[in-house]
């Protein structure tokens, strides 16, 4: 029986004062001048038992810059590659491209220098590169020790066999109570001195603010923009990876590390589009196209997905550190970085990661109206739907790009791609998402029929019948100790949550919302919420939707006719994070004659509309009242 595990995201440096790295795989090689890396699969764990040989786990990520110390220095030594080549399994893993393992470790941060009993249970984990006089004598006492019968295997992970029977409203209490407690009041953002962006926290701000009215959270995500603000590139924009803020900082920007991931751009482009969607102030506007022209100009393939990141130097050996490349690369005008050229672009593109871009670019469609963001969108979409659609509904994680544009420099990857065609929870739950905030913006069915189909190709290959949840992929049968390795990721589980409940408002399939409710009841063992910190606003989002449900908006028309795209049209603008907008036939309406738009929660609706400069007004009114009877209960 797979057991949920939790694992927490970091940020892609060391608390203890060293960058996060990665550190070189590739594919199985023989050569004796290189690591002999494995596969992660149930064959290489079954040899590494019958060989008697402990495991080494390298998880890590394409973009860290320190990742390239441990690939130019450890993992090239002679003495260190001969150390695990007679010593070791050896494994690499792009945490990116196999979500599920980088999931798994994510809480030793980039790299995860793991090692594994022959039987697969953990016996050390490191956080962050080590240079080879540190690296050989941990080799050396882990051989010494396991010869001796000597390790001991830890216990890494809270995990839970059973769900969750508790009250749903007293989860809910408790994972905005954990929020709240790690808000950084003076400074903004959630946690200490290592700060990024959190959409998700932020996201949940901004939903927990419209359906309650407190104000709080709603400032409480205005101020976090405000410093992600200092994170912003100003000569080419886009948003810098991190930073380290040290005590009570003047600016986030005074620890910025300068690596660029398509996914934080994807988090804050959401972020800003909700503010301006918010509040109409043009400002949130303004940072979101500084992130939507970084994104076209540096990252954007030519069939319009996006690749994966981009450098945050432009060295390819010895690499500087943070504070170098912005004191120095990052003073430059435009001009004068190009004459030293361009950091290298990670040409990968992740299913998963251009999901989200397409949310959010759906998001800021909606808020300003402006139709070039949903032709990003749908040609994103079109892309993914043509390069990584499967014929069973779901998409596989990764294609790549190897051509540069000119005066480009395309990264040399780290490690080999895994088999393309494996099912990630993943990828479905965040492409689910995409789809159905493409169907909300231009009622276009084939979003919402690919969506529904991708939720029961998933539900076909990862849904636990027994106890419900999802697998982060199909069963591998690779046993870690006495622990399987197949588990049920507590993030990528809230996101599938909250698809399934919106999906269900669509298609009218009550089957999606008993697998949601089962979902988050296996995912909301205390100690694992508890152990998640502050990355977890997912899941309050989840269980907020589940609980008091969506806005259900139906614009009623025997016809599509100007009149009804008008009412949409002003429904899409009107500020509502919790809307489940479409256009429908009279049935459950009724026909009055001319386009109609009805907005409703399960026991309230508004008065009949058919007047679209009305609607904006109507439904924030609406909601006002609605806020006024939760706060009554």
């Amino acid at each position: 029986m797979g057991r949920l595990i939790s694992t927490v995201r970091i940020f892609t440096l060391v608390l203890t004062g060293v960058f996060i790295a990665h550190i070189f795989a590739a594919p199985p090689v023989h050569a004796a001048d290189q690591v002999d890396w494995q596969l992660w699969e149930k064959e290489t764990f079954a040899r590494a038992n019958t060989e008697n040989k402990l495991i080494f786990l390298d998880v890590g990520t394409q973009w860290c810059t320190a990742c390239k110390w441990m690939h130019e220095t450890t993992l090239s030594d002679p003495a260190v590659i001969s150390r695990l080549n007679e010593n070791f399994i050896s494994i690499s893993i792009d945490a990116e491209a196999q979500p599920d393992i980088g999931e798994r470790y994510a809480a030793w941060g980039w790299p995860a220098l793991v090692f594994l009993n022959p039987d697969g249970s953990q016996v050390k984990a490191l956080r962050g590169n080590r240079m080879p006089k540190n690296f050989i004598p941990i080799l050396d006492q882990l051989t010494t020790a396991h010869q001796q019968n000597k390790l001991v295997a830890d216990d890494p992970f809270p995990e839970a066999d059973q769900p969750a029977d508790g009250d749903l409203r007293q989860l809910l209490a408790t994972a905005t109570a954990q929020l709240d407690d790690q808000y950084d009041i003076a400074n903004g953002g959630w946690g200490g001195k290592a700060k990024s962006s959190l959409p998700a926290a932020i996201e949940y701000a901004f939903w927990r603010s419209n359906q309650t009215g407190d104000t709080l959270w709603q400032n409480r995500a205005l101020q976090t923009l405000s410093r992600i603000n200092d994170l912003m590139d100003p000569v080419w924009g886009g948003i810098a990876a991190a930073s380290l803020t040290g005590d009570n900082p003047k600016s986030w920007a005074d620890g910025v590390i300068p690596e660029k991931k398509t996914v934080v751009q994807a988090g804050a482009l959401l972020n800003y589009a909700q503010a301006y969607h918010l509040t109409g102030d043009h400002q949130w506007h303004a940072q979101a196209d500084k992130i939507v022209d970084y994104l076209n100009e540096f990252l954007r393939s030519p069939q319009g997905a996006y690749y994966a990141s981009q450098d945050g130097n432009i060295r390819q050996q010895s690499t500087p550190s943070a504070a170098a490349a912005r004191d120095g690369y990052y003073s430059l005008n435009d001009s004068q970085r190009r004459e030293q050229g361009l950091p290298a672009v990670d040409k990968t593109i992740f299913a998963d990661i251009n999901a989200q871009l397409i949310t959010a670019l759906v998001e800021l469609y909606a808020a300003s109206g402006e139709r070039r963001y949903l032709d990003m969108a749908e040609k994103t979409a079109n892309y993914l739907i043509t390069h990584h659609l499967l014929p069973d509904g779901w998409y596989a994680q990764t294609t790549q790009d190897p051509a540069p544009k000119y005066g480009e420099r395309s990264v040399n990857r780290l490690r080999e791609l895994p088999n393309r065609q494996k099912l990630y929870l993943r990828t479905q739950s965040r492409m689910g998402h995409a789809l159905l905030s493409l169907y909300q913006a231009d009622n276009n069915p084939r979003w919402l029929q690919l969506a529904d189909r991708l939720a029961k190709g998933t539900i076909s290959y990862l849904l636990d019948l027994d106890l419900g949840g999802f697998y982060s992929t199909p069963i591998t049968g690779i046993q870690l100790g006495d622990m399987s390795a197949d588990f049920k990721p507590f993030i990528d589980n809230a996101v599938m949550v909250s698809f399934l409940l919106d999906l269900d408002n669509y298609v009218g399939q009550p089957e999606y919302r008993r697998i949601a409710e089962a979902t988050l009841r296996v995912i909301s063992a205390p100690e694992v919420v508890a152990y998640e910190g502050r990355y977890i606003g997912e899941y309050p989002l989840a269980l907020d939707k589940l609980i008091n449900g969506n806005l259900l908006v139906s614009v009623v028309a025997t016809e599509v006719n100007d009149q009804a795209l008008a009412l949409h049209s002003q429904a899409l603008a009107a500020y509502e994070p919790a809307k489940i907008l479409r256009i429908e036939p009279p049935g459950k309406y009724p026909d009055r004659g001319e386009p109609t738009l009805y907005a409703c929660t399960d026991e309230l609706c508004t008065n009949p509309i058919s007047d679209p400069t009305q609607v904006i007004p109507e439904m924030r009114q609406f909601r006002e009242q609605l806020q006024q009877i939760d706060h009554s209960d």
